[in-house]
Parts: structure tokens; sequence; C-alpha cells
């Protein structure tokens, strides 16, 4: 029994467990955008179907529920919801304080997930006027270079990451020096997607600080055909796909990401081999 126990430890995921990915003292944190939410009047049930089917009026309300969910499955120690930039970093920074305030402790962060609308080389929360996450507004001198540099003070050495969940952040030129700029600002391993993602999100690339993008500038765009030249929706069979229901993102830099629980059972494998 105890064999099996242990073969049910292996292949619970990291997509599940908190350890060893958050060390004591750390806390993972979710922001979200909190503008994308029916207009103001829209009460009848026709409304609410309409706006169901419009990504700027109804993922708000996704968005919270799942890091609600995040919150139960004992991933998110915190949620914030933003309309801004400046907003998202004030929240990190009062989460954190809280944090310590609460444990009487340090905190650091080790999960940090943007959760909002995104474009080649470009991350929003809120619209446009609340400011855009780009290689420009990174780098130094930029308009949040100042505020991701406070928040990289906070990461934790070791675990902690920053990942962008959004449509493309990553992708073309603009995205690789997005990519670039973060890493270099967050002073944190960052994950950001090159395809459009929605449950399924392709395209997850790493990039540590430092590091240059090894992946293909045209990765998340449709090379031949009659689409050529437009963006490639996520899909179970494309590059690097994880699911919206994934806690943690691949640190590796493969084509594939197994399941963290299919990856387990490999793992465990190999490793009886190897004893035997």
């Amino acid at each position: 029994m105890s064999s099996v126990r242990e073969w049910v430890d292996d292949c619970v995921s990291k997509e599940i467990r908190n350890v060893p990915h958050k060390p004591k003292g750390a806390v993972n944190i979710i922001v979200y955008d909190n503008t994308n939410v029916p207009p103001a009047g829209a009460y009848t049930v026709g409304d609410r179907v309409r706006s169901a089917f419009n990504t700027h009026e109804s993922l708000t309300f996704w968005w919270k529920l799942g890091s609600l969910i995040d919150q139960v499955r004992g991933f998110a120690d915190y949620s914030v919801p933003a309309a801004t930039w400046d907003e998202a970093f004030r929240g990190i920074k009062e989460a954190v304080a809280a944090e310590a305030d609460k444990t009487g402790e340090p905190a650091t962060i080790a999960s940090l997930q943007f959760w909002g609308h995104g474009s080649p080389g470009a991350a929003y929360m809120g619209s446009a006027s609340g400011g855009v996450l780009r290689a420009s507004t990174l780098n130094t001198g930029g308009q949040f270079h100042t505020a991701a540099r406070e928040v990289a003070g906070l990461m934790h050495p070791k675990e902690g990451h920053v990942w962008f969940r959004c449509c493309m952040p990553f992708q073309g030129a603009s995205g690789q020096a997005f990519a670039t700029a973060a890493a270099s600002a967050f002073q944190a391993p960052v994950v950001g997607h090159t395809f459009t993602i929605h449950a399924l999100q392709s395209g997850t690339r790493v990039l540590q600080p430092g590091q240059r993008p090894d992946w293909d500038e045209d990765e998340g765009i449709h090379k031949r055909g009659k689409r050529k030249g437009q963006d490639v929706l996520s899909g179970p069979l494309r590059t690097r796909t994880v699911t919206m229901f994934r806690l943690y993102p691949p640190m590796d830099n493969g084509r594939l990401i197994l399941p963290a629980g299919l990856s387990a059972l490999v793992l465990r494998g190999l490793s009886k081999i190897a004893d035997d």
C-alpha cells in the first residue's frame, strides 16, 4: 500500500500542489483585469447573453472566479483586481505587506501571474489609457520601470517567477523585446505566450534574466495558406500548450510540455529502471 501511496504522491502534479514551488514565507499572487464587465444598464437576459460572447465584457467574471478557485485549491494566497498597471503594482506590494503583517516575518513572492489582455509585445491591465506594459515602459526610464524593480525586490530569489497569462505578449520581435525587458526589470524568470490563448494556452515561453529569446519570431502566426500572417489560436497540438487549470508554469524550454502528473510517472519509471 505504501508503494501505491508513493506513486500517487509522485503523480500529484505541481499544478495542484504548492511544494516545493512555494517556500516558507513566500506567497502566490494573481492580478486580474477588473474592467471587462458588462456596460452600465446591461440588465436584461439578452444583454447578459451578448456580453457573455464579448471577451471585453465577460472575462472579469471568469478571471475572478478562476482566482477564487485557485485560492480554494491552495495555490493563490492573494487575488488583486486592477484597472490600471499602477493599481496592479500597488496591490502586489500591499499583498506582500499584508502577509508580513499576518505572519510577523518578511514575505516574498513565489508566483506572480497577470491575467488580462495582450498583443504582440504588450500586456494590458484595463484599457490602454491605464498604461501598457511593453519593453519601452519596462526599460530604464520607462513608465513602469521603477514599479517593476520594486516588485523585483520582493521576489523569492530561487522560486520567484512572473507569468503573463494573456494573448501573444511574447510573439514577434516586439514580443521578444518585451520578454527581455520584463526578465531584466523583474530580475526573475518571465513566462508568456506567443499564441492567442483561451482554455488552452499555447506557445508558453520562458526567459531567464540575461538570456536571449530562443523561439522563432513568427511563432503563433500562420505561415501559409489563406490565413497567412494571421494569429494562431491555441490548440492541444500546438507547441508548448498548457491548460487554464495549470498553476505553475513549465520552466523548461522543450517543445513539448507533458502534463506534470505524467512527467512524474515517467520519472518514477526511469528511477525504477536505474534502481534495478
